[in-house]
This record gives structure tokens, C-alpha cells and sequence, in this order.
């Protein structure tokens, strides 16, 4: 995982979409609060539902710039292969976007 990030003002609540296809068919559209409150996705076909929390609010003003590798449990038996490509957007409290960025993963047994 590569990223780079500049956050040049503190934000006080926001909003994450992205818009997905699983195996270049299946449409996904997750959408999270940036911070505050637990977020909970829903898998589309296996309709598994994934809660988390984003962190607190506000998120300071931060320049990011990392490089890491992140190794990922064994999938479960059965797991066809799967792949999930996409852009992900970043909207501040207005609903203005304050960034941008592709995902592009796969999942084989």
C-alpha cells in the first residue's frame, strides 16, 4: 500500500464514498463517516456486514506520505476468486471533495 496525503485544514466531520465493482460486475457504493461514529458496511452477494470505527473527531490539518505492506488473514475455505477495483472519495462537512484515489485488490483462496 502507497499513499500520499495532505489534509491542509482541520475537518470536523466528512464523509467517504467510493464506488466499486466486484469482478468488474457487481456495483458497490460504500459510504462512511469520516469520523465520530461507527460505520458498518454490508457486502454485497455474501451480505456480510463489516463495523468499525474511523476515529474521533476533529481530523488535524496533516501531510501523510507512507509506504507499507500489509499481510491479510487466510480467506475462508471456499472463497472464489474475487477482485474489486474502484475510486474512493474524501468530502469535507459541505460535501466539497478534499481528495481522491483508486483501489484496485484481489482476494484468491
Amino acid at each position: 500500500i502507497a499513499y500520499e496525503f495532505d489534509l491542509t485544514q482541520e475537518q470536523t466531520s466528512g464523509t467517504v464514498n467510493a464506488d466499486l465493482k466486484i469482478d468488474g460486475l457487481i456495483p458497490w457504493k460504500p459510504s462512511c463517516k469520516t469520523c465520530g461514529v461507527n460505520c458498518t458496511l454490508t457486502v454485497p452477494v455474501v451480505s456480510k456486514n463489516i463495523t468499525f470505527y474511523p476515529g474521533d473527531c476533529p481530523i488535524p490539518a496533516t501531510k501523510l506520505s507512507n509506504s507499507t505492506t500489509q499481510t491479510l488473514p487466510a480467506a475462508p475455505s471456499g472463497l472464489p476468486k474475487t477482485s474489486v477495483k474502484g475510486t474512493v472519495t474524501l468530502l469535507d462537512s459541505t460535501g466539497a471533495s478534499v481528495g481522491s484515489g483508486s483501489v484496485t485488490a484481489s482476494i484468491a483462496a
